[in-house]
């Protein structure tokens, strides 16, 4: 699917985003990059949340320890809690807003998530 296509539904808030504009946000978060034992963990992290449909309305409706639980129950690796954590901050922090040029979405990430 084309990135473009995936924003068709113009949503406004991550509650909106559906599952492939959620995966979308975790392939091109930061967070995997500065975190080498989440990095290691990526395409389970990915998949997880695909396989288990979990869309925007569903994450944001989740609180911090039980996305952060995931780390127990999925990858079976505890050490992964805090940087779990930090990939939660920054799906809840991702500023959707539309691009005056394209008029498509585009997002927009406050980096203040990595450096706090």
């Amino acid at each position: 699917m084309e990135d473009e296509d995936i924003w068709s539904n113009n949503p406004s808030s991550i509650a909106e985003c559906n599952v492939d504009q959620i995966t979308y946000i975790m392939v091109n978060s930061l967070v995997f990059e500065d975190r080498p034992l989440l990095k290691e963990y990526k395409p389970e992290i990915i998949r997880y949340f695909a396989e288990n449909e979990m869309d925007g309305k569903a994450i944001s409706s989740m609180k911090r320890k039980d996305f952060c639980g995931i780390s127990t129950s999925y990858l079976k690796d505890t050490k992964t809690k805090g940087s779990l954590g930090k990939l939660y901050k920054s799906i809840i922090d991702y500023k959707l807003q539309n691009d005056a040029d394209s008029e498509k979405k585009v997002l927009h990430h406050t980096f203040s998530v990595y450096f706090s």
